[in-house]
């Protein structure tokens, strides 16, 4: 059972990186009760930070699937939205959703009270967003930009109430005005909070130890192929990402290509 006090991260690289360039993928972890533990083990295979590459990150090829997609999305022309004033909220808000998560840590996340400051902050802009939602439905790309489009997502995935009606919109809305890696990102969400297998190991879980685990994979040895098609850089150096921005090791799943 998924207790009232789990905590997602989400830290969006994308937000500041030049436009030419393809955005870093989020790192989602977030706290369980005990009593909802995915059950994985300490695992050998483990990356630590200092110990591993981000370079498929920071230097990516153009040639690969996952860059070309992600840097589809990016494109866009200055102003090519149509409106600005939303555009700016969803700015704000985002902005407001990501200073409350400055300097988090594995262990800051178990901090009770850390938590119900954190949640209590989420309660209150998810009020605002659910607004936006009934006045525009989901505000995608040709409405608020990448960036707009990128904040509504931070204030859906922080939400446990929007999250599955945030869901359904995204996935009703036109080809090309949502992000494939913030809608990855939300299916997985939504699946391990129902119990289900991720499909594209987004998510991680940080309440068992010192070593961040992902939460079970669906098919873990074409996790990579999944991944590309929305964006999304293989598991490994999205692990050493992880692990470099929370300063923690990361179990790598078992049957996750090497």
């Amino acid at each position: 059972m998924r207790t009232s006090t789990s905590v997602i991260v989400l830290l969006m690289a994308l937000m500041s990186a030049p436009s030419h360039t393809p955005p870093v993928a989020p790192a989602d972890v977030r706290v369980t009760g005990s009593d909802d533990a995915p059950g994985t083990a300490i695992r050998a295979d483990t990356v630590r930070p200092g110990r591993c590459s981000t370079a498929a990150l920071e230097r990516p090829d153009t040639a690969e699937a996952w860059v070309r997609v992600a840097m589809d999305w990016r494109a866009e022309a200055p102003g090519a939205w149509s409106n600005d004033s939303l555009r700016n909220e969803l700015l704000a808000l985002g902005k407001a959703d990501q200073d409350a998560r400055e300097g988090i840590t594995p262990g800051k996340l178990k901090d009770t009270t850390f938590g119900r400051r954190l949640m209590l902050g989420d309660s209150l802009r998810s009020v605002r967003m659910n607004a936006i939602l009934d006045r525009y439905g989901w505000p995608g790309k040709s409405m608020v930009g990448v960036a707009g489009a990128a904040a509504a997502f931070l204030l859906v995935q922080h939400s446990a109430a929007l999250g599955p009606r945030g869901l359904s919109l995204m996935q009703a809305a036109k080809p090309g005005e949502v992000s494939p890696a913030d809608l990855a990102l939300v299916i997985d969400r939504q699946r391990t909070s129902a119990g289900h297998p991720q499909v594209y190991g987004s998510q991680l879980d940080s309440s068992h130890s010192d070593v961040l685990q992902f939460f079970p994979i669906e098919a873990p040895l074409h996790v990579d192929e999944r991944r590309a098609t929305m964006g999304l850089p293989p598991l490994r150096p999205y692990a050493c990402m992880v692990a470099t921005m929370y300063s923690a090791a990361v179990a790598m799943p078992d049957g996750v290509p090497r």
